[in-house]
């Protein structure tokens, strides 16, 4: 349920970036290496971690320079690096069938209550598809980078 609503809040955030160009491969690579640098240093958190962009924006300014990245390309580039991340993971790996739970005495939800939790999985599985849709161009230009990527994500 969290990593849906992060997908949805991403495609939000991100929405006018992703209606650009595809990222190019190499500004792809240039942005895993930079990560890879500074994933490097002592206590450094994973990329995904909330505010970790910005983060190296802000505190490192030289590493961005060396990679290419401006401090605004940065953040732009990174926000689609995420979206198409997290795209390619529910890609590869749907969200599995539900398992039937032995019945536990739980009040009946109302039909209103019912009514809004389908709408609420609907709109998921749409905004789901919308960010595949959206980030198919990206995703294609992650895909060599995808084993160190997901080294620098969080477990």
């Amino acid at each position: 349920m969290r990593a849906a609503i992060l997908l949805s809040l991403m495609v939000i955030l991100s929405a006018p970036e992703l209606a650009r160009a595809p990222l190019d491969p190499a500004e792809a690579g240039r942005f895993v290496a930079a990560v890879s640098e500074a994933s490097g240093a002592p206590g450094a958190l994973p990329i995904d971690a909330p505010g970790r962009i910005a983060f190296l924006a802000e505190s490192s300014p030289d590493l961005l320079a060396r990679h290419g990245f401006t401090p605004e390309r940065w953040r732009v580039v990174g926000q689609r690096m995420l979206a198409a991340y997290q795209a390619q993971r529910f890609v590869d790996q749907p969200v599995p069938a539900k398992p039937k739970a032995q019945p536990v005495a739980q009040p009946t939800p109302t039909h209103w209550e019912r009514a809004a939790m389908l709408a609420m999985a609907r709109e998921q599985r749409a905004d789901l598809a919308q960010l595949a849709e959206e980030t198919e161009a990206d995703r294609a230009a992650l895909a060599p980078l995808l084993p160190t990527l997901h080294g620098l994500m969080s477990r």
